[in-house]
């Protein structure tokens, strides 16, 4: 997958939907003859997407009362076919690195960090989850608008399964980079309305999968100010080593 022919609007330069509406018109394959468009699900998508998060950050912010939201993550698997909002507080960070922070946990965690970064763990200059949705204390739920959404992505893929066998791949790979962008760009029409406070670290992230680190990377550069992608980038270099 070429992530960064869909991440190429970076710095916070919103609004470049030019990225990717032209390859979305040829978006087709063949079907037993008939010829399928992806183009009109994925314009349909975008406002879905952005609707979905609405009604998620309203449940969310009724869950965390008072704490203060620091990142925000729309997180898809390595198929795309679902999606899923996950969200965290310093509050909630804060008591999970509480848990990363004593004798038995730190000794667990030797097992696989380097010891310097497991003494900056320690001594609470590193946090492990400041920027991995999994770990994030707040989503969206499952029984949320963007579990429908979800349903609907796996439906469309399952459509592209019929595709020939000399397109297949090109399809897969086509559809997977029209989600990213489709939710990048919700993302940034969310930013603008004000969803998500201006010091809040958005990004896009892939569940276990090894595109993950150029994903979230990419996102984050395009998602955020210049100073908060470089707190980002800081964050995630030590992190992956």
């Amino acid at each position: 997958m070429c992530i960064s022919r869909f991440f190429n609007a970076v710095g916070g330069n919103l609004g470049r939907k030019d990225v990717c509406w032209g390859l979305l018109g040829t978006a087709s394959y063949k079907k037993k003859g008939e010829q399928i468009k992806m183009e009109q699900f994925f314009l349909d998508l975008k406002p879905a997407i952005e609707e979905a998060v609405r009604h998620a950050m309203e449940k969310i912010r009724r869950e965390i009362g008072q704490e203060h939201i620091y990142s925000a993550a729309l997180v898809t698997d390595s198929d795309c076919i679902t999606l899923f909002l996950a969200v965290n507080t310093e509050e909630a960070l804060a008591k999970r690195d509480k848990e990363d922070q004593t004798p038995e946990r730190l000794a667990e965690l030797r097992n696989y960090w380097a010891e310097e970064l497991v003494n900056q763990v320690a001594d609470g200059s590193f946090s492990l989850s400041r920027y991995v949705p999994d770990e994030w204390s707040y989503s969206d739920g499952t029984d949320s608008v963007l579990n429908q959404i979800s349903n609907q992505l796996y439906d469309q893929e399952e459509k592209l399964s019929d595709a020939d066998d000399d397109t297949y791949d090109e399809v897969h790979e086509q559809f997977q980079e029209q989600l990213l962008e489709t939710a990048a760009l919700a993302f940034e029409t969310l930013r603008a309305e004000g969803v998500f406070g201006s010091e809040v670290i958005c990004f896009l992230s892939m569940s276990d999968d090894d595109r993950t680190p150029e994903i979230e990377d990419e996102s984050a550069r395009r998602l955020n100010t210049p100073e908060q992608y470089e707190r980002f980038r800081a964050w995630t270099e030590l992190f992956n080593g």
